[in-house]
C-alpha cells in the first residue's frame, strides 16, 4: 500500500510531482501535486531542493489539483511501473510542511481536507 510520502511522476510528465500526504481512509489516499512556483498564486507551501531532493527548482504545491486514489490501484500502478514511476520518498519533515499548508490553503476542498483531519 502506498503511505505517507510515497513520492511518484505520471510517466510522460517528468515535470509534476505527486506525493501522497494521507493515511488510506475509505480505501483511498489524499495526493497533492508539485510544480513550479511560477504562475501559482497559492503560496500556502513552497518547497526547494532542501526539502525534497529531487526538487531542481523552486516549487509549489499546487492544492487545486489535489486528488483522492484509490490506494489499491495506486500500489498496482507504482508496482507494475508502466503508467506511474516511482520516485524517492518526501521526508516526513516535508510532508507535515505540506499538510500544514494544506490545512491553511484556499485551494484544497473540504472534500480533500477530510482526508488530514484527525
Amino acid at each position: 500500500m502506498p503511505v505517507v510520502g510515497t513520492g511518484f511522476v505520471l510517466r510522460g510528465d517528468g515535470y509534476h510531482f505527486r506525493v501522497v500526504i494521507s493515511e488510506v481512509r475509505e480505501g483511498k489516499v489524499l495526493v497533492v501535486n508539485i510544480t513550479d512556483v511560477k504562475g501559482k498564486d497559492d503560496h500556502s507551501c513552497l518547497l526547494s531542493n532542501t526539502d525534497y531532493s529531487i526538487l531542481s527548482k523552486p516549487s509549489v504545491v499546487y492544492y487545486k489539483m489535489a486528488l483522492a486514489v484509490d490506494a489499491i490501484v495506486l500500489d498496482k500502478e507504482l508496482a507494475e511501473q508502466k503508467n506511474l514511476i516511482k520516485l524517492t520518498d518526501c521526508p516526513a519533515d516535508t510532508v507535515a510542511k505540506i499538510v500544514a499548508g494544506a490545512k491553511i490553503s484556499d485551494e484544497l476542498t473540504a472534500k480533500y481536507l477530510k482526508y488530514l483531519l484527525d
